[in-house]
Order: C-alpha cells, then structure tokens, then sequence
C-alpha cells in the first residue's frame, strides 16, 4: 500500500496525542479552565482562550479538546503551509519531523495561551493563502483567534499579513501593502474589543509585572539614587518605608523573573493595586525610564539575554516541568499529572536555547532578502518580530515564549535545505552540456 499523505499526518498526530495525553496543565492552565467553568474571566489570561474553554468543556470536561484542537491545527497548519512549496507527501514528511521535533513539540504538549496561538496562527496562515473565498475568511477568523490567545501575539501578524495580501491578486504592491495594513489593524481591533467586552474581572497585568520590574531594573542599572530622591520617585508606587530604598530594591530585583518584587514578606510593591497605585506606577514608570534610557536599556537586554538563553541559568520550563495547576483549584478540576524521565533530561539539551534559533533566522531572513524569497521572508520575519516584542514586554524567561519563532525558524530551514539540495541532485543528474 502506497504511503498517503494522509497516512503520515495521521501517525504523527496520534504520536503527539500519546505523547501529550490529555493535555499537560500548569498554574495559568489551571486558573483559565477555572474562569471557564464559573465564566468569570479576567484578563491576566487571555479571556477568549477561556471563553473557547468553556464550551469545549461543556463536550469533554477537561484539557483533551483544548489539546486536541491546538495539536490538530498546528500539525494541518504546517502541512498546508509546506504544500505551497513542496507536493504533499514531501510536506506531510517534513510537517512530522517538525511536529515531532522536541522544542516544537514540548510546548505543545500543554494546554496554554502558547501553543493555541501557534496552532490558531498556523492553520490560519495557511487557510488565508488559499485561493477559495471561504478558505480565506475561515483563516482570518483562525489568525484572529490565534491573536486573542496572547496580548503580543499581533507582532506576529504583519509579515504574515503582506505575503497573505501579497497572494490574494491585487494589481498593485501599493493595495497589497495597505491591504495587509488593513488586515492586521482589523484583526488586533476586533480582538481588543471582543476581549474587553468578555472581560469581567480586570488584573491589570502589565501594571503588576513589566512595569515594577522595569522599574526596579533601571534603578539598579542607574547610577544609585539616595533614598530621599527615590522615595519621592517612587512615592504611591508601594510601600511607604524609604530606608535604604535603593539597596533593598536591587536585593530583590532579578533579571528572570518579576516574583520577588511585589510576593513574599519582603516585597516593595503592593499586588494587587488599586487605581491610585496604577496612577503613581505609570508616572514613576515613565519618569524612570524617560530620565534614564541607557540603564533602562540595560535592563531590558539583561531580560532578553535570559530569554534566549544566553546566560548560564537554566532554560524555564522547556517541557512544562511545573504542570500542576493551582492548588487551589486541583480538587474541583480533578487534573492529576507526572513526568517522564526522557521530560526531565529533555529540557537540557542545547536545542532549547532560543538564541541559535534567533541567529538562524536572521541568517535566513538575509537569504531571503537576497533571493527574494518571500516565503521565507514572511516567516521568518514573523517569528523575529514576535521574538522582539518580549523585548518590551515580557517579564519572565519562558521557553515558550520562543515557540513561535523557534517554529518559523524550522520551517524556513527545511525549506531552503530540502529545495537546494533537490537543486543540487537535480544538477548533478543532468549530462553535461
């Protein structure tokens, strides 16, 4: 019997389904299907994600449906994307490896705002390229829902959006170009608004986490501030006690992680604030960083530099290793979890340091540009744009953060590698002239 395409996506899918059964949960995972089943949502988690949950739920109570449909069309998604360049059985053989590939497939594994948004985005990507009508408002409703699954996933959209443009006919680069401008405005719009209006409960994430730790980094990287003028600085922010204010500050400032700021009994910052406190955060913020640009830059490239695992500090959480949802909640969802050995050592090896998948892809994104590729141009600068975006706003160093890019990264490598060496071997097989 003739190997089908079919054949190979199939075996793949129910590879990953063992592997991932029924759907690894962490703190945030937890909390989300929590809001799902009082349909109390907040936006520290993406509200949509919560709101899909729910009736999901209501069909198999649990994490396999939400598993089932992020694996499902992440897997169709990179398939129909490769076809575009490959015939099929070549793509199903590629879409597998990738699938199966352990920093794409680890995040996976989880049920989280991460792999839904990849899984949205790719199936949708490759829905919007196609030539039916349906199969394109189909993939900008899946590009818009895999935008609702992260507050930065929009980053990702515009090299997406100009190739997805650039393949529907317009006469003109100009229309294409404002067309994917279009695009990409409409879907983070209609978002925005669909999750505020969804939102019942308002945490005021950015308030609680970039913003203290911004703050926070900046002063250790300034030149020191003595107590009064930072007491002032800081005056409403959080606590009112201003003795040696800069040194306890930077005793608890961490490039990883925005924890030890605002938790603990030794913390500054009050969590969570109330409407003055936002007020006073975001003048002192923006004092802070207006005042002193370079320590902020500073900052925020040491955070970075943890993110893409350029530090000695081990990667966080390459194989969902904290999975237990919230304490709290694990008696009323009944979600029990472990961990296999190959999960415990498969989260040390060098293929989870983000970092040689963000130099690989401006390597190719330089390739791409010379060749005028722009497949790999759309994909690879999709995956570096949203890679960027933590620049400014992440606050933790989480392996999945980097799925999207590591993803595109794969991707745009298997391309150039698979059609040069089909060119190659194409080359040496013809006679001489």
């Amino acid at each position: 019997m003739r190997v089908r395409p079919w054949h190979i996506l199939l075996a793949t899918w129910i590879v990953v389904v063992l592997y991932a059964f029924p759907g690894y949960m962490n703190w945030d995972s937890g909390a989300q299907l929590w809001q799902a089943r009082t349909k109390h949502y907040g936006d520290w988690y993406p509200p949509l994600m919560a709101v899909l949950w729910r009736y999901l739920d209501r069909i198999v109570g649990g994490p396999i449906l939400m598993m089932l449909a992020q694996t499902g069309a992440f897997l169709w998604g990179l398939y129909a994307i490769l076809e575009t360049r490959f015939e099929a059985r070549t793509a199903a053989t590629i879409a597998a490896v990738l699938m199966l590939f352990p920093p794409i497939l680890t995040p996976m594994a989880a049920v989280w705002k991460d792999a839904q948004m990849a899984g949205y985005l790719m199936a949708g990507f490759a829905l919007a390229l196609r030539p039916s009508r349906r199969a394109r408002i189909a993939g900008v409703l899946l590009l818009a829902l895999g935008t609702a699954m992260r507050d930065n996933a929009a980053a990702a959209l515009p090299p997406l959006c100009l190739l997805i443009c650039g393949a529907w006919g317009f006469r003109s680069r100009i229309r294409a170009f404002f067309a994917a401008v279009g695009l990409c405005v409409g879907i983070v719009v209609a978002v925005g608004v669909t999750s505020f209006a969804v939102t019942v409960e308002h945490a005021h994430p950015w308030y609680r986490t970039v913003a203290i730790m911004d703050m926070a980094g900046t002063i250790c990287h300034a030149d020191p501030m003595d107590d009064r003028e930072l007491g002032e600085l800081l005056a409403g922010t959080g606590r009112i006690d201003t003795t040696h204010l800069h040194d306890k500050i930077c005793s608890l400032y961490n490039t990883r992680v925005w924890f030890a700021l605002s938790q603990g009994d030794a913390h500054y910052w009050n969590d969570p604030v109330d409407r003055y406190e936002r007020s006073a955060r975001l003048h002192a913020w923006w004092q802070i960083v207006s005042e002193h640009p370079v320590a902020y830059l500073e900052h925020r490239a040491a955070v970075m530099a943890e993110l893409l695992g350029l530090t000695d500090q081990p990667i966080w959480e390459p194989v969902c290793q904290t999975v237990n949802p919230n304490p709290n909640h694990k008696d009323e969802l009944h979600h029990d979890f472990s961990l296999s050995i190959y999960q415990r050592v498969l989260g040390t090896t060098f293929v989870y340091r983000p970092w040689i998948y963000a130099v690989l892809s401006l390597i190719f994104l330089g390739w791409a540009v010379i060749a005028r590729d722009r497949f790999v141009l759309a994909v690879a600068g999709s995956g570096l744009l949203y890679e960027a975006s933590y620049f400014i706003v992440t606050a933790a160093p989480d392996f999945r953060y980097s799925h999207w890019m590591v993803t595109c990264t794969c991707i745009t490598a298997a391309t150039i590698f698979v059609e040069r060496l089909r060119a190659r071997r194409a080359a040496s097989a013809s006679p001489p002239a």
